[in-house]
């Protein structure tokens, strides 16, 4: 889907090097995994929640509820596909070549206790993520009116003085 077409909405849109923008509707349900296929071929990307993945990538959703997802995330990551594509103008992933491509598979109770911790890190990961992008909307909006006049900050607390008292 090219940036034209796309909607303003909260569907982050997944090109083959990670997200490339959003949109108002979703493709595949989340969370799931977008594997770039041509021009940055391999790259393994982790999506959150529902998501948009274009014509540029190959996705991966969970066919239940087993949660081996996340093991299979850093398992992909680990089999370096950008080694296995293709060279030519625009470079790119055959999921045939992909798929010879062997993986050693531990016990399903491994995988399980493994994919448990890992989501509690992609879950803390996509809040901080979430948090960073508030406050950089915050101090954009903000940074312009300080910087202009149109907005004075008139406290300060003993911390900012004690800074401050540092540099006078």
């Amino acid at each position: 889907m090219k940036a034209d077409d796309r909607k303003s909405g909260s569907i982050p849109v997944y090109g083959s090097n990670g997200q490339v923008g959003w949109h108002d509707k979703k493709l595949a349900a989340g969370p799931g995994i977008v594997v770039g296929r041509k021009g940055n071929p391999g790259i393994v990307t982790w999506a959150y929640r529902d998501f948009f993945p274009i014509d540029t990538t190959f996705y991966v959703i969970p066919r239940d509820t087993d949660g081996d997802l996340p093991f299979l995330f850093f398992a992909l990551t680990a089999q370096d596909l950008p080694s296995v594509a293709a060279d030519s103008a625009v470079p790119g992933l055959n999921r045939n070549l992909a798929y010879m491509n062997r993986q050693l598979v531990p016990d399903k109770q491994v995988v399980e206790e493994f994919s448990h911790y890992a989501s509690a890190i992609f879950t803390r990961q996509h809040r901080l993520e979430e948090e960073s992008r508030t406050l950089a909307a915050q101090r954009d909006a903000l940074l312009p009116k300080l910087i202009s006049g149109e907005m004075r900050v008139n406290t300060r607390d003993e911390e900012s003085e004690a800074v401050i008292g540092k540099y006078q």
